[in-house]
């Protein structure tokens, strides 16, 4: 079986999902482990702008793995904090 990765569903499981429960995760784990600060941002950034309309989203990675590098946990942090206040 050919599966194509969650991440390209985004959208679609947001329009799903919508007013009937909360999300939460997204940010792509693998690239938390061995990415950059920056890929970490634009992907964190990405997800938000994709998952945060209407509420209802928990910004984190979209598996728990130990030891992810400290610089990117906390570009994940700082890019949700700046980017992910409901008005």
């Amino acid at each position: 079986m050919n599966l194509t990765p969650v991440e390209n569903y985004l959208e679609k499981i947001k329009r799903i999902t919508f007013g009937k429960t909360a999300l939460s995760g997204g940010v792509d784990s693998h690239l938390l482990l061995v990415g950059t600060t920056l890929e970490v941002q634009k992907e964190t950034a990405r997800v938000i702008e994709i998952l945060k309309p209407g509420g209802g989203y928990i910004c984190e990675p979209d598996q728990g793995f130990p030891n992810y590098p400290e610089k990117n946990i906390d570009a994940m942090y700082k890019t949700a904090t700046e980017m992910g206040h409901y008005k």
